[in-house]
């Protein structure tokens, strides 16, 4: 509200949204779209503990448990979007934060992706409530994450 002070939300408005940001930002944390990502050894990898994963090997990157890691983020299982202020994001390790993927194999479509949800979120906030009646449950086994029940929610205008 009081940064787009009624008016639509624009391209240009991005800046001055940085919570309507953490809130897109935690909502991935917690619930990465695709909770986890596979990559095939191309070469043997020994590990600090002296162990070897031989080439061709299957490597998961599991990003609904690193992103949930008390190690890289206080309190981890609650929705903070106020953790994404300042320069958070740039003091965690590299891998610790991978909704969109990572390496050469990230999701080309990241940037956009956040704009866009970014843009929806503050438009939508401008004009209603949203009250989550259900408490969701997620089902983890396939390759996204999605709810295994429908969500009850009630939406009043603003």
């Amino acid at each position: 509200d009081r940064a787009l002070r009624g008016d639509p939300p624009t391209l240009d408005a991005l800046p001055n949204l940085p919570y309507t940001q953490g809130v897109i930002k935690e909502a991935l944390r917690l619930y990465p779209p695709a909770w986890f990502v596979s990559r095939e050894g191309l070469e043997d990898v020994t590990l600090s503990s002296g162990d070897v994963l031989p080439k061709g090997a299957l490597v998961l990157a599991i990003s609904y448990g690193t992103h949930r890691d008390p190690a890289l983020y206080d309190a981890p299982l609650e929705f903070r979007p106020e953790r994404w202020s300042g320069d958070f994001e740039k003091s965690l390790p590299k891998g610790a934060y991978y909704p969109f993927g990572m390496g050469p194999r990230v999701c080309i479509g990241n940037g956009f992706a956040m704009m866009e949800a970014q843009l929806v979120l503050a438009a939508l906030a401008q004009r209603y409530h949203v009250e989550v009646l259900d408490e969701p449950e997620f089902r983890v086994g396939s390759l996204t994450l999605s709810f295994r029940y429908p969500v009850r929610a009630r939406v009043t205008r603003r």
